[in-house]
């Protein structure tokens, strides 16, 4: 799976916060290729919430554990 790929996913993926004005892709840790993905095949993705704490008066973070 590409980097590229993570983000749209987990955006399309995860569920919207109320009164939610923006959000800020904060990168990606540990991230490991198992084996290339060809052209034209279809890719899947697990996404499980792990933490989610606010950082501020009107910030939230969440942290995904992502499975392809």
């Amino acid at each position: 799976m590409t980097l590229a790929l993570l983000s749209v996913m987990n955006f399309s993926g995860m569920p919207k916060v109320r009164e939610q004005t923006m959000g800020i892709n904060c990168g990606f840790d540990r991230v490991r290729f198992i084996s290339p993905v060809r052209t034209g095949s279809r890719v899947r993705g697990r996404f499980v919430l792990s933490d989610c704490r606010f950082r501020g008066a009107s910030m939230l973070m969440t942290v995904c554990n992502v499975t392809a």
